[in-house]
């Protein structure tokens, strides 16, 4: 794990106006509220189909990278698509270092609870994952971290045969009669359209579900009292350079170290330098994390997050100016690359056949459908502290969404309350991996997601390795 021996922190409160959009979402609701001058009539129109396959995958971050390379393992025709010229997410062109998930497992007492999210040994397409990647990387230079995982994550869609459609943007689900069979993308040649048995949303913020008229959640409430995050550690990386290791050894003082610049009444924003010379020699990084954020902030409003981008954006420059002026070491302090996107832990979700929630896992509550047993940080640090620590199943139906068949929803997506729950990066692996396996079985028998056997889903995750419980738990579910 990267070790902070510095850091300076630039506070500033963060720009959001009173638009009826920041109404909407104090109100709760994920961005209904932009407020419309007038409408216009879109022409019917007749709209060429690139694909015609078993699974479709909107979103290739980490859950959908997973899910895609499940799904075309199963057999599916699959195509992944997104709105990057690059796969991974955070984990990738998000510039948040998948090492730490796999290399150092044994940071496990955090708070005086175990940090460790799933419960038995890595398995399945994220062992492999995790081996491949520590191939490439033979050196803790960090900054190498994310263009690795980008390359393996590349190898192992190209080899499973995953059709990828970059640099274009899902729009609408394709809807006929109660069923979603595939969807509408813009692309550099146009609106197409990609047809799909089954389709998985992986977008982070339930995009396409919203867009088919599904109820969602966006529980940030309750998030506020369970995650000091919430509505989630919004924020983006950077990595800078030009850092002199020699004269940077006398932290600045307290002055210098912090500004106060008074925008709005929303939220704050923390811009932190971190920097280790003996891993990253003269590249450091920038971390934004907005703090104490108010409800109000919504990441499923178009708005919020077009401010965020470019308030976030400017400060990052601004911080550097002012490390180059106070900071022994940083006269020469540049700006190499930052992420290309707003990072969040949270936001809206599908309202699931069943919602996982906070009382769920500090209970380490059992369910007949488990697709994997995982333990939530924060649930984790409560119930150690009340003697046992407990691990929760993760239940197949938070990936099915109520009302439409043929959608499924993975990662951040899945149905959680509050909005943080399912958000850690290698159990949405786990999840990806077991919707894109479901999927593909859907599609094989030609059942909707909601009337998959799951026992023989189950039966294909102990194959690939996954803990499903202990030998009694397995003879309970009839798995033995």
């Amino acid at each position: 794990m990267l070790r902070v021996l510095f850091a300076c922190g630039l506070v500033c409160s963060l720009l959001l106006t009173n638009a009826p959009s920041a109404r909407a979402a104090e109100a709760g609701g994920p961005g209904e509220g932009v407020a419309a001058l007038a409408y216009v009539e879109e022409p019917a129109k007749r709209v060429p189909v690139a694909y015609d396959v078993d699974v479709a995958v909107a979103g290739a971050g980490v859950s959908g990278v997973f899910a895609a390379i499940a799904a075309a393992r199963e057999g599916a025709s699959t195509v992944l698509i997104d709105r990057f010229g690059s796969v991974g997410g955070n984990m990738g062109p998000g510039l948040y270092s998948p090492a730490n998930e796999f290399v150092d497992r044994s940071r496990n007492i955090k708070q005086g609870a175990p940090d460790d999210p799933i419960k038995g040994e890595i398995a399945g397409l994220i062992k492999e994952f995790a081996e491949r990647f520590a191939a490439v990387k033979p050196t803790p230079q960090f900054v190498s971290d994310f263009g690795m995982a980008e390359y393996v994550s590349f190898c192992m869609l190209k080899e499973a045969g995953v059709k990828l459609i970059l640099s274009a943007y899902v729009a609408d689900p394709i809807i006929e009669g109660n069923r979603v069979c595939g969807v509408f993308v813009e692309t550099k040649s146009g609106r197409q359209a990609v047809r799909a048995k089954v389709v998985i949303d992986a977008t982070g913020d339930a995009d396409l579900a919203r867009r088919a008229g599904l109820p969602v959640l966006y529980p940030q409430a309750s998030a506020q009292e369970f995650d000091g995050h919430a509505p989630t550690g919004m924020g983006t990386r950077a990595i800078v350079a030009g850092i002199d290791p020699q004269k940077f050894n006398t932290p600045p003082n307290a002055e210098s170290r912090n500004l106060k610049v008074n925008i709005a009444d929303l939220a704050q924003l923390e811009l932190v330098l971190q920097y280790n010379p003996a891993i990253t020699g003269s590249l450091g990084f920038v971390k934004t994390e907005l703090v104490r954020p108010h409800p109000k902030v919504n990441m499923g409003d178009a708005r919020h997050i077009s401010i965020l981008e470019s308030e976030v954006r400017r400060y990052v420059f601004e911080f550097i100016l002012r490390c180059r002026e106070k900071i022994p070491g940083c006269e020469n302090l540049y700006l190499l690359t930052v992420a290309p996107y707003f990072g969040s832990r949270g936001g809206p979700c599908i309202e699931g056949e069943y919602t996982l929630t906070k009382e769920d896992c500090i209970e380490g509550k059992r369910f007949d459908d488990v697709v994997y047993v995982y333990g939530e940080a924060h649930a984790l640090r409560i119930n150690c502290a009340q003697g046992e620590c407990k691990w929760t199943d993760v239940p197949y139906r938070v990936m099915i969404p109520k009302k439409l068949d043929g959608l499924m929803a993975v990662g951040r997506s899945a149905s959680g309350s509050p909005d943080t729950l399912l958000r850690i990066r290698e159990a949405v692996m786990y999840m990806g991996q077991a919707g894109g396996t479901a999927a593909a079985m859907c599609a094989k028998s030609s059942v909707p997601p909601r009337k998959l056997d799951v026992k023989q889903l189950q039966k294909r995750l102990l194959d690939a390795g996954f803990y499903l419980g202990d030998e009694t738990r397995l003879a309970e579910l009839g798995l033995k």
